[in-house]
C-alpha cells in the first residue's frame, strides 16, 4: 500500500511537552537527542529507566520502561513463557524481551497522527502506566530467574502480592511462599557456615557458595 506524504507543522515537539512535565515534577531526565529522551523512576522493587522516543515516520511517541533484569540463557524460554501469560492480562502496552542486552522491557506508544499533540497529561499517564507494569510484575520475573519457579506459579504468586491486605491467598500461593522461603534459606546457608566455620570473608563465602548452586543447577 502506497503510504500518502504529508508535511505537517506541529505547534510544539512531543518531547517538549515530556521535558516540561519532568522539569515540573522535579523528575531526573536526560534528553540525549531532539527525539530520544530518558527519565529515571524510583520504585519499590526497582530503579526504572523510562525512554521516550519520537518516530516521526508514524507520528508516534513510544515508551519504553526496563529494569536491571539480565536473563540467563537458560531462563530465556521460561520468560518468554512468562511474558505470553502476562500480555494475556494487560489492555495497554505489552512486555518484550530485547534481545540485545537479555532484558525486560514494558513498551507502548501514543499515535498523534495528522499533526496532534501530545498533553502533558497522557505524557504522564504513559510514564505512570509503564512503571506500574513493571512494579506489578516484577517479583513474577524474579521468581522464575531465582527461584526456579514455573510462569504460572510465579505469576500466581506476584498477583497475590498486588492485590493488597484485603486479598485472600489461595492454597497455591501460600506453598508457593513457603516453598520459596525454604529455598532462600537453603540457598544461603552455606554462606554463613563458610564464615562461622570455614573462616572465610563474607565476600568469600558468598562467591563459594553461588559456585556450589551454579553447579548443582
Amino acid at each position: 500500500m502506497r503510504q500518502l506524504q504529508v508535511e505537517i507543522d506541529r505547534v510544539e515537539h512531543p518531547l517538549d511537552v515530556v521535558e516540561r512535565l519532568a522539569s515540573i515534577r522535579e523528575w531526573m531526565f536526560d534528553r540525549t537527542a531532539a527525539d530520544e529522551m530518558s527519565v529515571s523512576v524510583s520504585g519499590k522493587w526497582a530503579e526504572y529507566r523510562v525512554a521516550f522516543t519520537w518516530i516521526e515516520d508514524v507520528e508516534a511517541l513510544h515508551v519504553a520502561c526496563a529494569f536491571d533484569l539480565k536473563v540467563p540463557d537458560r531462563r530465556r524460554q521460561d520468560i518468554r513463557q512468562l511474558l505470553s501469560q502476562i500480555n494475556e492480562q494487560l489492555w495497554v502496552g505489552h512486555f518484550d524481551l530485547w534481545n540485545i542486552e537479555n532484558t525486560v522491557m514494558f513498551r507502548h506508544a501514543l499515535l498523534l497522527a495528522g499533526g496532534a499533540g501530545a498533553t502533558a497529561g497522557q505524557c504522564e499517564t504513559m510514564l505512570r502506566v509503564s512503571v506500574e507494569a513493571c512494579e506489578r510484575y516484577f517479583q513474577a520475573f524474579q521468581f522464575v530467574l531465582w527461584a526456579g519457579r514455573t510462569p504460572s506459579e510465579a505469576l500466581d504468586f506476584a498477583l497475590f502480592e498486588t492485590e493488597g491486605e484485603g486479598g485472600t491467598m489461595s492454597l497455591g500461593a501460600a506453598e508457593l511462599l513457603v516453598e520459596s522461603a525454604i529455598d532462600e534459606c537453603e540457598r544461603f546457608y552455606p554462606v554463613f557456615q563458610f564464615v562461622l566455620w570455614g573462616g572465610k570473608s563474607p565476600k568469600e563465602a558468598l562467591a563459594a557458595a553461588m559456585t556450589e548452586t551454579q553447579g548443582e543447577a
